[in-house]
């Protein structure tokens, strides 16, 4: 007992010192930024109906019709889209495309909006946008075609470099984000591209066919989010969506757009992105048809097309298929974001001239340093990087060089900006801004290492050239590209999408002949991923930097990362398959037209992504998440507070749940870290992902100190769409929360309720679920798996009695008492039969539990060669269903993994197999199960007292009941009062691989099989 609490002073102690270097992380401030409030939006439509009341019926056609700048030389001559002018002397509003700034002005050309995700950080994504907004309202723009929403459902996709990533969640916080940031400047931002448009291929002749539920909470949840924001207009899409034109759908515009999510700003078309109904041709007759069906259907605004031109709505209402009426909704509409942001009084003059005065200002500044903290680490070997100055470098490949005939030339000759033969730093299309400077990586590489120490072979074809300049120097930097655009222009027989995701120029040859003679670092700037199979493994390829599309400021952020000014943080936020047959859905892009409309049924459903490759538990090559630091983190303490009941709802604002973990900064150097959630569903959600990203954080610590990161969980983040209902639903039942640094890498996990049953955690060391646990020896629970495993069971469902009043050893009695820690020990321990049979005392021990939920009897047994383990008796109260509790038989903890038929074992025989950290909705299939390693409990291996201070530190996962016990001289270097480093050390890096941390181990790893033999060879 003495030995026990001098154990947990020097524990207490050691916690009490170590507060003082923990750092507890603020949210962003940018977080929850408020939206314009009922009042005001009232006061703005107030405002815009007037505006509308007092129009013609001309005019009123005239405002809802686009104007492309060629039909108009007028103020408005070069915006990319406005509105004829009125009689009233209204001209219109000025709208510009520009993803990454204005388009067409020498503004700042920033990040795009691929790299704003892949920096992580709410911060720079939102200041990013605010940068922008003001640019955009210095030229005296009213609203931005931005930003872009659509998902990253194919790696081909043309404008992937304009979004956010692969993930709805990601997707919807940078979108809102940038939103926020734009609209604060007063500017409108006009969300895009409602929905389904997630390939340029025959955008404007294809159906995407996407059931309901995907729809919902892939594909436009991040629309519904920046309408939550307070977004002033949306732009609806070209294609089709469930044989639907999504710009004359009734269903989007009206019923879900403006019923379902409350929508009052305006909607318009793409360019030409009206069809005419029917498709066989385009009749004055089916030119109307088309105009009524989406001015009806919900559509405000039509810009430029063949469709829907000027005198056409006109014509539609004098013939009384669209009611003057709708006709004043429709402008009321438009109107109204106009006044929200006061566009009304002291907004700039319209001013788009090739350069604009104080524009820019020091936008550079953020620029050059999103450019560094979007590059993604993806490989470090033997910390090659950072570099030193006193290496000599090779630059090699034309994207790391400028234009041949410079960047004045290239903007002239190509319209749509940076398709020529340099440096990469956006795509091409629409989205594009005329680049007043570009700062190249062979120009700032140059300019930062000492003169004579760069030599360069710019030219990709020239083999010889690139290998006579890596041999003559210490370290080779081979910069390989691929690119992609809107696909109103081909490049290299690339209409938009990219035909192959291979990189470019023959890079492939060019990175293997540089390896073969030279240490390799290889900087790729692409828009969305590429094959790296045929060079990825060169062991000479000993760095790969994925640099995206980083802007202007491209080689100053390329420099601080290769030099160690900046520490890279930046994360992928979308997989790299290692097989590109791997990724969930491929480019489809065969013949189409209004007569022959292209079907692309999204088969995948919400498996986009990572949870493709978890729910089919594919080997990514760098997964969604995933990038190195020039440091490391620890992570520790996860703990889960808040309650929430069942119920329907979609609010996003009020917290439910806060999960917290503190993070530790383990290098040498000063560091950030990205903390990602990812939550798993109860069975009642029906949910087919096995995991799904539902919060993140970016934190910087100093070398040596930690941080807690606090996550929070709305009701929002935690529903799903339940077609039946039409509703967003919270389901009862168990729900997993992960964090980790991406979206395998997962550091540490814990469960919480909702509903009747649900129980509050504080701390880890205080959230012990009910668990049912019966821990087998070696013997019985041995190699032969299964049958071994059925046997058992056999022998256990005719002696139930015999097994419960088998006799415990002193160390598998000491084991119960440490991980129940009650102070009713001499009642609740003194024999397994007392245990099983009061349920009173059950509850008593487990402490986290409440009473009137649930009850549960902990059983040790440690010589099942002789007595099979007791059947346990189990009691719930409340609503807790058969899912929610397995009774326990033998005691097991299994890895993550496609466990969706789980509970039909049961039935078959796995009634009374244990389940020992009572996960119901994690199901494993017989076929998993029968492949697994199983590693047998072991009952103790040292004193009470290095389990006290396991638990006390919270070293332990809260859904396992019995743990296993360690020797505190398993390493020379370990003394025996240093169990919580033992516990780092050894636990918890199986903890990172997907362990949960209980009784008896599972091993699936070489690295975890070695341990768990060394460990109980020693034990």
């Amino acid at each position: 007992m003495m030995m026990m609490r001098t154990g947990l002073l020097l524990l207490v102690l050691v916690l009490v010192v170590s507060s003082f270097f923990v750092v507890h992380a603020k949210p962003s401030n940018n977080r929850k930024r408020a939206a314009k409030t009922d009042a005001e939006w009232d006061a703005a439509i107030a405002r815009a109906r007037t505006f509308a009341n007092g129009l013609s019926v001309t005019d009123l056609a005239n405002m809802c019709t686009g104007i492309s700048p060629s039909q108009n030389g007028g103020r408005y001559g070069r915006c990319s889209g406005t509105t004829w002018p009125l009689s009233n002397g209204f001209q219109g509003q000025c709208w510009m495309d520009g993803s990454l700034g204005v388009q067409g002005v020498n503004v700042t050309a920033f990040p795009t909006g691929m790299n704003a995700a892949q920096t992580w950080d709410r911060d720079l994504m939102y200041e990013r946008a605010r940068m922008m907004g003001f640019e955009f309202r210095k030229c005296g723009v009213n609203g931005v075609f931005g930003p872009i929403v659509n998902m990253h459902r194919i790696p081909h996709g043309g404008r992937n470099w304009e979004t956010f990533g692969a993930d709805p969640h990601l997707m919807g916080e940078a979108g809102v984000l940038t939103v926020q940031g734009i609209q604060d400047n007063g500017v409108i931002a006009g969300i895009k591209h409602f929905v389904g448009n997630e390939q340029e291929t025959n955008r404007r002749y294809s159906n995407s066919i996407i059931d309901q539920r995907t729809l919902y909470e892939v594909y436009m949840y991040p629309f519904q989010k920046t309408v939550k924001a307070g977004v002033g207009a949306m732009m609806g899409a070209y294609n089709l969506i469930n044989n639907t034109y999504a710009c004359m759908s009734d269903d989007l515009n009206n019923r879900i757009l403006r019923q379902q999510w409350g929508f009052r700003g305006f909607v318009m078309t793409d360019w030409n992105a009206i069809a005419p109904i029917p498709f066989t041709g385009t009749t004055q007759q089916q030119r109307l048809a088309g105009i009524t069906m989406a001015a009806n259907g919900g559509m405000d605004m039509s810009l430029p097309g063949d469709i829907w031109t000027k005198g056409d709505l006109a014509s539609a209402i004098n013939g009384g298929s669209v009611s003057v009426a709708q006709a004043r909704l429709m402008v009321t509409r438009i109107m109204t974001p106009y006044y929200l942001f006061g566009q009304d009084s002291g907004y700039p003059s319209t001013n788009l001239n090739t350069a604009v005065p104080g524009v820019s200002t020091d936008h550079y500044v953020l620029a050059r340093k999103m450019a560094a903290d979007s590059a993604v680490l993806l490989k470090n070997v033997n910390n090659i990087l950072p570099l030193k100055l006193t290496q000599r470098l090779a630059v090699i490949g034309r994207d790391a060089g400028p234009p041949p005939a410079g960047l004045a030339a290239q903007q002239r000759a190509n319209p749509a900006h940076n398709v020529a033969d340099s440096t990469l730093i956006m795509g091409w299309g629409s989205g594009t801004v005329r680049i007043t400077y570009q700062v190249e990586p062979l120009v700032a590489i140059t300019a930062k290492w000492p003169a004579g120490s760069v030599r360069s072979m710019l030219d990709d074809w020239n083999i010889a050239g690139a290998v006579n300049a890596a041999t003559n120097s210490d370290v080779a930097l081979v910069f390989v590209q691929a690119n992609s655009g809107e696909g109103y222009l081909q490049i290299d027989g690339n209409t938009g999408d990219r035909k192959n995701i291979s990189l470019w120029h023959g890079a492939d040859n060019l990175i293997n002949a540089v390896a073969n003679v030279k240490q390799t670092i290889v900087i790729i700037h692409a828009p969305s991923q590429v094959t790296m199979t045929p060079w990825i493994d060169n062991p000479n390829v000993v760095g790969v930097i994925w640099a995206g599309f980083p802007g202007q400021e491209t080689g100053n952020g390329l420099v601080d990362v290769l030099t160690g000014a900046t520490n890279p943080s930046g994360k992928l936020v979308y997989t790299i398959a290692r097989n590109p047959a791997d990724y969930p859905a491929m480019l489809s892009a065969p013949a189409a037209s209004y007569a022959n409309i292209q079907q692309i049924p999204y088969s995948e459903g919400m498996l986009v992504d990572y949870r493709w490759f978890d729910y089919y538990d594919k080997t990514p090559l760098f997964e969604f998440g995933f990038g190195l630091s020039y440091t490391t983190f620890a992570y520790s303490l996860m703990s889960i507070s808040g309650s929430a009941q069942p119920g329907t709802g979609d609010d996003d604002t009020t917290v439910l749940f806060n999960v917290r973990v503190t993070i530790t900064n383990t290098g040498s150097v000063d560091g950030a870290e990205v903390v990602q959630l990812y939550i798993g569903f109860p069975p009642e959600a029906n949910m087919q992902p096995i995991r799904l990203l539902k919060g993140f954080e970016k934190i910087t610590l100093a070398a040596g100190v930690s941080s807690v990161v606090t996550l929070p969980l709305s009701q929002f983040d935690l529903s799903w769409w339940d077609v039946s209902t039409q509703k967003w639903t919270l389901s009862a039942g168990m729900y997993k929360a992960w964090v980790g640094t991406s979206s395998r890498l997962l550091r540490m996990s814990d469960t919480f309720w909702v509903g009747p049953v649900a129980t509050t955690t504080t701390a880890h060391a205080a959230s012990t679920q009910a668990v049912y646990a019966t821990t087998l020896s070696a013997a019985t629970f041995s190699a032969n798996g299964l049958s071994t495993l059925n046997a058992a069971n056999a022998q256990a469902s005719t002696s139930t009695q015999s097994a419960a009043t088998s006799t415990q050893s002193a160390a598998s009695t000491a084991a119960f008492a440490a991980a129940t820690s009650s102070a009713s020990n001499a009642n609740s321990l003194s024999t397994s039969n007392s245990a099983v049979a009061s349920t009173q005392a059950a509850a008593a021990t487990t402490q986290s539990v409440a009473a009137s939920t649930q009850q549960a009897a902990y059983v040790s047994t440690s010589n099942v060669a002789t007595s099979a383990a007791s059947a346990i008796t189990t009691t719930t109260t409340g609503s807790a269903k058969k899912n929610d509790l397995l009774y326990s038989k033998v005691g097991l903890a299994w890895p993550d993994g496609d466990f969706s038929n789980m509970w039909a074992l049961a039935g078959n025989g796995w009634n009374q197999v244990s389940w020992i950290h009572t996960l119901g909705p994690w199901n494993i299939p017989s076929a998993v199960v029968a492949q697994l390693d199983f590693v047998p409990t072991l009952a103790s291996c040292s004193s009470v007292n290095d389990w006290e201070n396991a638990k006390a530190a919270g070293h332990f996962d809260n859904s396992s009941a019995v743990m296993s016990f360690y020797k505190p001289d398993l390493n020379s270097d370990m003394s025996p009062d240093t169990s919580v480093m033992l516990w780092r050390k050894h636990i918890e890096p199986l903890h990172g691989e997907g362990y949960n941390l209980g009784a008896p181990l599972v091993s699936n790893t070489p690295r975890g099989r070695q341990w768990l033999t060394d460990f109980f060879q020693k034990c």
